[in-house]
């Protein structure tokens, strides 16, 4: 009888522990309502908006993450839980002129119904740009006339970090605004505050892993991969470039060197070839580009409106590359600059060849960055998003 009672009370046991280990998997967590609160980074930013941003919630205890995009809300629906929270973007003027990059963490919020306000201070920070222009070379090397210049022109893309990255998906672009025009933007908010807009993209190609690029390598990209110094004795050897951009027309205008690859072409607002303004009166920039280049093309495209110094109402086009997946912008000017074609939170100022725009001692010239340190396995370029700080008005560092 004791036996029987005995193993009756283990049944019994067990099932209780059975239904207690049921309501332990369970997933009792209700719907909150989340409400992020923002700090200002600094006591001059009076008010903002989100230019883009986004919020990431990590639930610790399920392991899963959770996004919130801050240009669109800052109020997210998840289940009751401890989180870890980070947040990062660009803010900007109620005017839509961007300001700066912020970010922000919190770590281990509790997160509990009904409701659930959390507080952010925001601080301002330069994103660790691994790539950048180390050189750019657009006034080339004069003609024999000395009237205007071959297309001996290039940029460098070098990897200033210490670590491997890949170049496969970056774009290069050119600004559709001049730094030396002086037109009044009739755009609310004028256009080049907020995004850097594109007149010409040329990207890349690769899967994703096919350029690396170690700490100190570089990439070279011409605008003909051809060996100038055929032509004329001091121009520059772009037959060791590692890709040009190359516009197929009708007339043939543009040689496409076969030993050198192509960049995949995007966009380009010349019907006929691109070529970079040898008066040094644009803005330059590499992008990774965030969407494909359908999607790009389908939704980017803007019309931006301004009016001439004649008083006639203008039209230019192009498309607009969010600040967030610029890896670097450098604003060129010559003495009549009137204004940078960048948001200055990728540029605060511009590299100058401190000459007027026709003045023929520009060619020949290239905008190389200054040398900041030496790990001694490579060199360190300086980086300070101010242009006019960063970089000189020299030799070519390609021309022999």
């Amino acid at each position: 009888m004791k036996l029987k009672r005995f193993f009756s009370f283990l049944l019994f046991a067990a099932v209780i522990t059975a239904f207690t280990a049921c309501d332990e998997d369970e997933d009792t967590s209700v719907p909150v309502d989340v409400t992020l609160n923002f700090t200002a980074p600094s006591d001059t930013i009076t008010s903002f908006t989100w230019a883009e941003g986004k919020a990431t919630f990590t639930d610790l205890n399920r392991g899963k993450e959770y996004e919130l995009d801050l240009s669109q809300s800052s109020v997210i629906t998840l289940s009751s839980g401890l989180y870890n929270i980070t947040v990062e973007g660009a803010i900007a003027s109620t005017s839509g002129e961007i300001l700066c990059n912020v970010r922000s963490t919190k770590d281990n919020v509790q997160i509990s119904a009904p409701s659930t306000s959390i507080a952010l201070e925001l601080s301002i920070y330069t994103p660790s740009n691994s790539l950048i222009l180390k050189e750019i070379y657009v006034t080339g090397t004069a003609n024999d006339k000395g009237t205007s210049s071959l297309y001996d022109k290039y940029f460098v893309i070098y990897n200033n970090s210490s670590e491997t990255v890949y170049a496969d998906g970056v774009a290069l672009l050119e600004s559709t605004f001049g730094t030396t025009e002086k037109y009044q933007y009739n755009d609310n908010p004028q256009p080049m505050t907020t995004t850097f807009t594109a007149a010409a993209i040329y990207v890349i190609p690769g899967n994703g892993t096919e350029h690396r690029l170690a700490p100190g390598e570089q990439l070279v990209l011409a605008d003909q991969g051809y060996d100038f110094t055929q032509t004329k004795a001091d121009a520059i050897d772009l037959s060791i470039a590692d890709f040009e951009w190359y516009d197929e027309t009708e007339k043939g205008m543009d040689p496409d060197i076969a030993e050198v690859p192509n960049l995949d072409k995007w966009y380009s607002y010349s019907a006929t070839i691109w070529i970079p303004n040898n008066q040094a009166n644009r803005a330059y920039a590499i992008a990774r580009m965030g969407v494909s280049k359908d999607e790009f093309l389908a939704n980017y495209y803007k019309e931006y409106h301004y009016t001439a110094t004649n008083g006639k109402e203008m039209t230019k086009k192009g498309y607009d590359v969010p600040v967030a997946w610029v890896l670097d912008a450098v604003n060129l000017g010559n003495t009549g600059f009137e204004r940078i074609a960048t948001p200055a939170v990728l540029d605060r100022s511009y590299a100058t060849t401190g000459i007027a725009g026709t003045d023929k001692t520009r060619f020949g010239r290239s905008f190389i960055r200054k040398v900041a340190s030496s790990t001694g396995s490579y060199t360190v370029y300086q980086d300070t998003d101010d242009s006019a700080n960063d970089f000189t008005f020299t030799t070519p560092s390609l021309k022999k």
